[in-house]
């Protein structure tokens, strides 16, 4: 619950971690709910650990060994 943090923000505030850890996931259900049905989301439980590009692909290395090729990467950390 988060209504004390929330009535108490300013302008010049920052949220907490975990205020802002709920943010980052309710923009990212909104946007998956939103996609059209063409395209598909795939998840990924591993830390990236560098993002290079090649041609016009980016490629994100994790943690895991695995390589992921990407048209588009948006990063949201907090």
């Amino acid at each position: 619950d988060y209504r004390e943090e929330l009535a108490a923000t300013r302008p010049e505030s920052n949220p907490s971690r975990a205020l802002y850890g709920e943010y980052l996931r309710w923009v990212y259900d909104v946007v998956i709910a939103r996609l059209p049905k063409s395209i598909s989301t795939v998840n990924h439980f591993s830390r990236l650990e560098t993002i290079k590009e090649d041609a016009h692909q980016d490629v994100l290395h994790l943690s895991d060994g695995s390589e992921v090729r990407a048209d588009a990467t948006v990063l949201a950390y907090g």
